[in-house]
């Protein structure tokens, strides 16, 4: 880099943006959020068994990857 370029003053753009133009897209994703870990909830007391191996699963392939 040359000196002038250094000591020359940054322009400033001006930025439209808006935080509002986002709002709808997080309240899509919240209420998807909402639906996807309600559905899991739903899952978990009707198969508890179920999930109680499958974490136990993942805490064995965990320590194995772990304990090499």
């Amino acid at each position: 880099m040359k000196t002038e370029e250094l000591t020359r003053e940054p322009t400033t753009q001006a930025h439209h943006f808006d935080a509002h133009e986002f709002d709808g897209l997080r309240d899509g994703l919240e209420h998807e959020a909402e639906s996807a870990f309600g559905k899991l909830d739903e899952f978990v007391h009707a198969h508890p068994v179920v999930c109680m191996a499958l974490a136990g699963m993942a805490g064995m392939a965990v320590g194995r990857i772990l304990r090499r």
